[in-house]
């Protein structure tokens, strides 16, 4: 403790904001130009436009400090009362609400959800209950996808209720089975705690948890024309649009520094503030609890929260992206240290290179080395994982395809994965030889490597991959699907049909819109990822281009099989090699109707 308030007592006393400039000494000037010039350095190699930094220490703010400009066009600077999109730090406010809820008898955490909103209905396919703790530990199995979560137009945000029921996804898994990363998960907590008090979540929080922190310059309710928004940029500095989220509990909070620095002395303090009990010991408790983990050694997830492991010290953090904003949000409790950063440059890389050097100056850094014995043995782990973030039950599941990472064997026993290098502490776990980060393995009953589980920077699953599902196989597929449609085209011009037989022409015809089919469907999906961004999958529809790509698709499923028919009918009819020809241009049509089958590409799945 006291190597901190040593450290940051020269801060808080000679800080220059935008917003004041206190009389500071020569000494202290010195200490803090360094400090200064360092965020200032990695905003400009990291091509951040405006940023606000603060950490406190129990009850102390020992550095609050407002960088850069919150509007490049017109050169306005960054203040401590310049509000920044959060994005999913969201959570810990949302968490913090539902918790007071569960204290005040509102709610109890381990109740079916059905029990708090009986006329909502989604689909549920597991006869295990659902509870608070699941949805705020994202561990209900409820389906994660994006579309029907945000809109272009604020005035038209419709109400959490009307919302959940339109685009709340189904259930896919059963609870505490897997960590689902699932915003509508979050924002149904919220609608159920306007269900039992009989107010809006956002009057709801004003009284009991913006009041009390006074948290003034905090809200989830955004309109055009809201006060003091910084704007948001991406890593070109290119302004970016505010598109806003129908599940705005989990994502559309509107904070500042100051605001985000009370809350985090609550978190540290047993859920005091200001003399105000605004969380009870017990509430903070629930809170900051571990619900789920994948293995003993891995830091795992609490009610809106997740654990991490820095330098022995158990941490709760959560980050935030947000159209041209990242923030980080990061507490050690043990320590009672708390980290806020948020900035304007979409850069997350900025905010954990800041967090870690804050984290260095006030935290012991053990030096002992970790003992690293060599291993030949590699339990059948090496080889392609895909991240279990992705949509069970709509297209954006094909996004997963991109999202895979390897696992490769090293010489001297070691594996590498994302770079940096683990060795064997015991069977199926992993350290990397860089500190305290994990890998660990799990065996299916078949005895085959299933699955991977990190935790850096959040606890994560990866599925093992498998044959046909493995990432050259199924770009081959997808290749050679857009090859042999037009090379059918081409060479079904070119057939002449014996003895002008109908069944030939019929065989010739369907053949031709099963191709035309194939072939638009393919180039229908390309240029729908390839002309979209990100934003335009969370809108009600798909972009245009996807939905021609899923009516061809229909179209192609359904003219696969009377080709296949017609064939067998003429087979005698045609030469060795155009028979050669065709079967492998089936083969291709089946195999590609099998990617789009497996990726939620057949059918209007969203």
């Amino acid at each position: 403790m006291i190597k901190k308030l040593v450290f940051f007592s020269l801060l808080l006393s000679s800080i220059k904001t935008i917003a004041m400039s206190p009389s500071i000494d020569q000494n202290n000037q010195l200490s803090n130009s360094k400090i200064d010039s360092l965020a200032i350095s990695i905003m400009n190699a990291r091509n951040v436009p405006g940023c606000v930094i603060s950490v406190v220490s129990d009850t102390s703010v020992l550095f609050q400090k407002a960088f850069g400009f919150s509007d490049l066009g017109k050169k306005e600077l960054v203040s401590l009362n310049t509000r920044f999109f959060v994005g999913s730090v969201s959570k810990l406010i949302t968490a913090t609400g539902v918790v007071k809820a569960i204290e005040q008898g509102y709610l109890k955490e381990n109740v079916d959800i059905a029990e708090y909103a009986p006329d909502l209905h989604f689909s549920r396919n597991f006869s295990d209950p659902i509870t608070i703790k699941n949805l705020l530990s994202h561990t209900s199995g409820i389906d994660l996808t994006s579309i029907g979560r945000k809109t272009k137009v604020p005035e038209e945000l419709p109400d959490l209720k009307d919302f959940l029921r339109e685009f709340l996804p189904s259930q896919v898994l059963p609870p505490n089975k897997e960590m689902l990363y699932c915003n509508q998960a979050v924002a149904l907590s919220a609608y159920l705690v306007e269900n039992v008090t009989g107010s809006s979540f956002h009057e709801y929080l004003k009284n009991n948890i913006f009041s009390p922190l006074q948290m003034g310059n905090s809200t989830f309710e955004y309109r055009d024309d809201t006060p003091g928004v910084s704007k948001g940029y991406d890593k070109e500095g290119n302004q970016q649009s505010i598109i806003v989220n129908k599940d705005w509990p989990a994502q559309m909070l509107l904070t500042t520094a100051p605001d985000m620095t009370n809350f985090m002395i609550m978190h540290l303090n047993g859920g005091m503030f200001s003399g105000r009990k605004v969380l009870s010991n017990s509430s903070i408790e629930l809170m900051q609890r571990q619900y789920f983990s994948y293995d003993s050694i891995l830091p795992g997830v609490c009610l809106g929260f997740f654990e991490d492991d820095y330098e022995g010290n158990r941490s709760l953090w959560h980050d935030g992206s947000f159209t041209g904003f990242r923030t980080l949000c990061y507490l050690v409790p043990g320590e009672k240290i708390g980290i806020f950063i948020s900035n304007n440059g979409e850069n997350s890389s900025f905010n954990w290179t800041v967090l870690n050097i804050l984290l260095s100056s006030l935290i012991s850094v053990n030096e002992t080395e970790p003992i690293m014995t060599a291993t030949e043995i590699y339990d059948g782990i090496v080889g392609e994982y895909q991240s279990n973030r992705y949509s069970r039950s709509s297209f954006i599941k094909l996004a997963a395809l991109f999202e895979r990472n390897v696992v490769r064997m090293k010489k001297d026993g070691f594996i590498e994965y994302n770079d940096q290098l683990y060795y064997r502490i015991s069977p199926l776990r992993y350290r990397s030889t860089e500190g305290n980060k994990f890998l660990v393995f799990d065996r299916a009953e078949n005895g085959k490597i299933s699955a991977m589980y990190t935790a850096y920077p959040m606890m994560r699953k990866f599925e093992k991959i498998y044959g046909w599902q493995k990432s050259w196989l199924q770009f081959a597929i997808f290749s050679l699907s857009l090859i042999f449609s037009v090379s059918s085209l081409v060479v079904l011009s070119r057939v002449h049909v014996t003895q002008n037989k109908l069944k030939d022409k019929f065989f010739q015809w369907i053949t031709y819109f099963q191709q035309s089919s194939q072939f638009l469907t393919i180039i229908f999906l390309l240029i729908g990822f390839l002309t979209s961004n990100e934003q335009d999958f969370t809108l009600d529809q798909p972009p245009f281009t996807i939905l021609l790509s899923m009516s061809a698709g229909v179209l192609l499923l359904l003219s696969t099989l009377p080709q296949l028919i017609l064939f067998i009918i003429t087979f005698k009819n045609y030469s060795s090699k155009l028979k050669l020809f065709l079967i492998f241009s089936m083969t291709i049509s089946w195999s590609f109707l099998l990617f789009m089958q497996n990726w939620n590409l057949l059918g209007f799945k969203y």
